[in-house]
């Protein structure tokens, strides 16, 4: 039982070492401030890869690759939906502007689950090296006005992100201590059986100009990690069951 026990509990430290916390980050919903936050950015549109008034498609599992940061529209586990749209098609529903005025953008694979439990199609963003910064123009359409789920190294880190309804899209940027490589996005609350889609305007990244602190706020004092205090309670744990055992062989 004993023995049964350690096993048990080794298994269980195993899984919270593994474990740790993202960091500290800061959200920005203005882009001059986030500008401020950041150094050495690079902004990627999607103007001119689509024809004038039209789509082009880049629904493959090598996805669409723009200054070494590659996009892939996951809209199963191997099947793959992306398209650029240029703002003159003449579909109403692309008629929209961003921060840059009137621009192409990135449409993510249709959001038509028939249940909760079926495939959630997103976005895979993929940097060159990893970054600590990146900034983002959100819309949605069919309908409106959703709101994003946004994992950053598959830990979804902004799980609610607001969007305004069309015309307008919301720009969303942060600053993390934590280097990050990996970006998706996902729609979790779009209606069931709907056309949701995600639309993507110009996208930005960089490296944290300083600690995402409040200005004038001191740094917190040094924290460990999730997985090094569980790893030492752990190890307490375990010593007093041993002695236990013990004195209960003495007895």
């Amino acid at each position: 039982m004993f023995r049964s026990n350690c096993v048990r509990w080794c298994c269980l430290v195993l899984l919270a070492a593994s474990l740790s916390a993202f960091g500290a980050v800061i959200t920005e919903t203005d882009p001059t401030s986030w500008l401020n936050a950041t150094t050495n950015s690079q902004t990627i549109d999607f103007n001119g890869l689509a024809s004038l008034g039209a789509t082009q498609n880049y629904g493959s599992n090598s996805g669409l690759t723009l200054d070494g940061v590659t996009f892939t529209g996951m809209l199963g586990s191997s099947s793959y939906q992306l398209y650029v749209v240029d703002p003159l098609t003449s579909w109403p529903d692309f008629q929209f502007s961003g921060i840059a005025g009137i621009n192409s953008v990135l449409e993510g694979p249709v959001e038509n689950r028939q249940s909760d439990a079926s495939f959630l199609p997103y976005i895979h963003v993929v940097l060159p090296t990893p970054v600590t910064a990146f900034a983002v123009e959100l819309m949605t359409k069919g309908p409106d006005g959703l709101s994003y789920s946004i994992s950053l190294d598959g830990s979804p880190v902004f799980p609610n992100v607001a969007t305004s309804p069309r015309p307008d899209q919301t720009f969303f940027g942060i600053t993390s201590d934590t280097p990050f490589t990996t970006i998706d996005f996902m729609l979790p609350n779009a209606p069931l059986s709907g056309d949701a889609q995600m639309l993507l305007g110009s996208f930005s990244f960089g490296t944290a100009a300083t600690s995402p602190l409040t200005s004038g706020e001191d740094p917190p004092p040094d924290v460990p990690e999730a997985g090094t205090s569980l790893l030492i309670g752990s190890g307490l744990v375990g010593m007093a069951l041993l002695r236990r055992r013990l004195q209960r062989q003495k007895a």
